[in-house]
Order: C-alpha cells, then sequence, then structure tokens
C-alpha cells in the first residue's frame, strides 16, 4: 500500500545461475525498463510517484536458460488525505447537531 505522490519500491529476491532476465508487467502489459533493476540476486522496479492508475496486479517473470519463474505484488494506492475525511464529515455532523438541538 502507497499513498498518492510517494514512492514505491517493489523487490524481489531470487537465485538463479546464470543470472535471470527480469521482465516486469502490470496485468498483460510489459513495464519500462527504464525504473527496473536487476542484480545477481534480485530485481527491483521503482516507481516515484504514485498515481491511483498504478493500483493493480503486477507481475515479475524471471528468465534463464534452465527455465523461468513469476511472482505478483499487488498494489493499493490510496489517497493522499482520506484518513482526514471521515474526520471531516463527523465534525460537519456534529455541527449541524448542535444547531439543531439549540433551536428553540
Amino acid at each position: 500500500m502507497v499513498d498518492v505522490g510517494k514512492p514505491l519500491t517493489m523487490t524481489v529476491p531470487y537465485d538463479a545461475y546464470p543470472r535471470a532476465e527480469a521482465e516486469w508487467l502490470k496485468g498483460e502489459e510489459s513495464l519500462p525498463t527504464t525504473t527496473v533493476d536487476t542484480t545477481t540476486d534480485c530485481t527491483t522496479f521503482k516507481i516515484y510517484e504514485a498515481k491511483k492508475s498504478d493500483k493493480g496486479r503486477y507481475k515479475v517473470i524471471l528468465r534463464n536458460k534452465h527455465g523461468q519463474a513469476e511472482a505478483f505484488i499487488n498494489v493499493e494506492v490510496i489517497g493522499k488525505y482520506s484518513h482526514y475525511y471521515n474526520l471531516a464529515y463527523i465534525y460537519l455532523n456534529q455541527s449541524k447537531k448542535e444547531k439543531k438541538n439549540a433551536m428553540p
């Protein structure tokens, strides 16, 4: 889970020889490799500023000459100030009740 506008780094460790090639997907769409870093023991995909549209199921496919493996990550993106909305709603409702009770 990540807040809108915040960075998110997804890291998947692996153990493979020779080194695996990593392909990251969201749904069935291949993601750009500009924010992917794959080393000898893990692959990382970075989102620098999360948007609501980044929500979804991500898949990484690791391949080498011996075969392939897959891993999945579910990402939830929440609104920046979503936890304050309920507080404001309660405050407004309390104010209405107080005004209503104050009427003759």
